[in-house]
This record gives C-alpha cells, structure tokens and sequence, in this order.
C-alpha cells in the first residue's frame, strides 16, 4: 500500500502500476459495434410493437368512450335530475383535480429555486 501524496504523483503510481494492465483488459475486450441491419430490424420491430399498442389503446379508448356515452344517454333517457346531478359532481371533480395538480406543481416549483 502507498501513503498518499499529491494528486500528480498518485496519477504516476496509478499509470504505472495499474494503467499498463487495464488497457491490456481494454484492448482484449473491445466492444463490438452493431451491424446497420441489426439496427434497422431493431427499430422496424419496436415501430411495430408500438404501432400494435397505439391501435389497442384507441380501440380501449373508443369502447370506454362508447360506454360512457351510452351510461349518459341512458340517465338522461330515465331522469333528468340524476343526469344533472352527475355532471355537477363531475365538473366539481374535474375543478378538484386541476386545483390539486396546479398546488402541487407550484410546491414543487417553490421547493426548487
């Protein structure tokens, strides 16, 4: 083991006992680089997987839309006073989350400068 001594000096005793073996280690394991094709089948695959997630998640979209939709027209078709009180408790939830979420972004605004 070395006392230590200034940085200049542990920079020469760590070239010369250690630097000469790790680029020997460096040099038997260089990295291989990818090929272009490797590449290009890597993204047109994951282009694919995303494209197919894309369109599950519209069609969820599209069905939970169709039922929320059809749940309205059906409160509305059976009673007037329950659709409205739907849509307010709704608008109240909805000014809730967006009062919620603009507090909480201003604490952490505040918190950072």
């Amino acid at each position: 083991m070395r006392k230590n001594g200034t940085p200049e000096e542990d920079q020469l005793w760590f070239q010369e006992h250690i630097g000469v073996e790790l680029e020997k280690l460096d040099a038997a394991f260089e990295p291989m680089m990818p090929q272009l094709e490797s590449i290009n089948e890597l993204v047109t695959s994951h282009k694919r997987e995303l494209r197919r997630k894309l369109w599950k998640e519209l069609g969820l979209f599209w069905l939970i839309g169709l039922l929320l939709l059809t749940g309205m027209m059906w409160v509305i078709g059976n009673n007037l006073l329950w659709f409205v009180a739907l849509q307010v408790l709704a608008s109240a939830g909805a000014f809730w989350y967006i009062v919620a979420s603009y507090r909480k972004k201003g604490e952490r605004a505040w918190r950072k400068s």
